[in-house]
């Protein structure tokens, strides 16, 4: 069926690190949470503001490094990012998983805000 995706917005304050999870359930009432496996890592190194889904039904998550109001630095300049999440192919099973925020992410930045 898939995972439930969703993130921790950050294990600390200073800087942001926030956190890529996913869910999935086994069996029926039994569920599997796991962090999720990110080129980079995980945690991520930004706060995680929210999660979001296209027309397509493609998956993003929104981040800033900034935690002031604005989302802006010191310089005020924005740091909010869009990143698209993209399933890779399990190489135990060939099963697709969301489970990776590709590297080719940070090429993809459809947006800067906040």
């Amino acid at each position: 069926m898939g995972k439930y995706l969703f993130g921790d917005f950050s294990t600390g304050f200073n800087p942001g690190n926030g956190t890529l999870l996913g869910l999935e359930e086994t069996s029926p009432g039994s569920f599997n949470l796991s962090v999720l496996d990110v080129t980079g890592g995980n945690p991520i190194g930004e706060y995680i503001m929210a999660f979001g889904l296209d027309e397509n039904g493609e998956a993003y998550v929104a981040t800033r490094r900034a935690l002031a109001a604005s989302g802006r630095d010191p310089n005020g300049i924005p740091t909010g990012a869009i990143y698209r999440i993209i399933a890779v192919p399990e190489l135990s099973s060939s099963v697709l998983l969301l489970s990776v925020i590709s590297a080719l992410l940070v090429v993809c930045r459809r947006s800067r805000f906040w």
